[in-house]
């Protein structure tokens, strides 16, 4: 996943914000995730599809205009906006 950390304070202020609740697992093309102990973090971006046919796992890197569309769409929905970082997730 390409994604932006989200502190719980920034995604509950966002809530309040709006008057809707935070959508987890996919939202238009954006991907909401909780992570960490009890949820204190919520990582907004987009899955990528990992290889693991072979080993070890290969992850694709995205090209510098995908990153740009994908901060470009969570910053549309949500207004979050910050460095984003490439997370291994299990589902």
């Amino acid at each position: 996943m390409y994604g932006l950390p989200v502190p719980y304070s920034k995604y509950k202020e966002w809530e309040d914000g709006t008057g809707r609740s935070f959508p987890l697992g996919v939202y238009g093309d954006v991907f909401c995730l909780f992570n960490g102990r009890e949820g204190k973090w919520v990582i907004v971006g987009k899955k990528i599809r990992a290889s693991n046919y072979d080993s070890p796992i290969l992850i694709p890197e995205l090209t510098e205009s995908e990153e740009l569309e994908i901060k470009e769409l969570v910053k549309k929905h949500f207004y979050f906006d910050g460095k984003f970082h490439y997370y291994f997730i299990i589902e």
